[in-house]
């Protein structure tokens, strides 16, 4: 089920229903263990990432390194994000957030119990995904690769998305409602998906990532989905219109390359 969410000026957000189930998450022996039994409650999930023409219909600027409309908005900070989200929810009557690690990974799998939303085959992950081997150094239209079998586009690739999580550097303290994991420290938060910038190890339904809250860490692959709490606002039915030095994986523009990746050799982990 979808729904089209009016910012005016022909600008439409899409929001996909996204049931209610249980997931598995993580993938052991990596930082995205122990394997956590999570139970998640039924929401409404951007199709797309915030475009840039949905970013100016509600914030009135636009932050991209790489311009476009149909672009994801990115060189997006925690504050920036959390501000959209706000706004959102301020203009359109409803309560927006970005989604929990939990909520993400979830609706990225869509019942998939493999590394990716359409199983095991690395082969088919050019048709779902920009990454580094085939984005040509920049992000591109949303909405432009298969969706996964909930109809959510670009889930991985393209760039990065917010998470509404504090980093945790491990599934132990998670919590198993699927709520996001919040706490006074470290002033990390979450990402999740890979993007254009990163190579396919990192594109994966459990790959997890994290950057700091500061405004320089947001670079061009620093992107945001956003998620709906309350129920149904009864608008029209629509489609889709750890720690390292090294930053080699990323070739983000702007600001600090300070988002991570993880593996179970350099303990990090995106």
């Amino acid at each position: 089920m979808i729904e089209a969410i009016d910012l005016g000026g022909g600008v439409i957000l899409h929001l996909v229903w996204v049931p209610g189930g249980t997931l598995a998450m993580g993938s052991p022996p990596t930082a995205e263990s122990p394997l956590h039994l999570v139970t998640v409650s039924g929401f409404w999930l951007g199709q797309c990432p915030v475009t840039q023409a949905q970013w100016r219909a509600v914030m009135g600027d636009n932050p991209s390194y790489f311009p476009g409309e149909r672009r994801p908005v990115e060189q997006v900070a925690w504050g920036p994000a959390q501000a959209f989200c706000e706004a959102l929810s301020a203009q359109t009557g409803a309560r927006f957030r970005l989604p929990s690690e939990a909520q993400w990974e979830y609706a990225c799998r869509a019942g998939s119990t493999g590394a990716y939303p359409f199983g095991e085959d690395l082969s088919l992950l050019p048709e779902y995904a920009w990454f580094w081997d085939n984005s040509d150094g920049e992000t591109h239209p949303v909405g432009e690769k298969l969706p996964n079998r909930w109809g959510l586009h670009d889930m991985l690739g393209n760039v990065l998305e917010w998470c509404a999580d504090t980093w945790c550097w491990n599934y132990q303290e998670l919590p198993i409602d699927g709520s996001p994991y919040q706490a006074d420290h470290p002033p990390l938060r979450a990402m999740r998906g890979g993007s254009w910038a990163h190579f396919y190890t990192f594109c994966c339904a459990s790959g997890r990532g994290y950057n700091h809250i500061n405004a320089a860490s947001a670079a061009s692959h620093c992107g945001l989905r956003v998620m709906r709490e309350s129920p149904a606002s009864g608008g029209s039915l629509s489609p889709c219109g750890a720690t390292t030095s090294t930053t080699a994986t990323d070739r983000g523009h702007g600001g600090s390359p300070s988002t991570h990746s993880a593996t179970a050799a350099s303990k990090l982990l995106f």
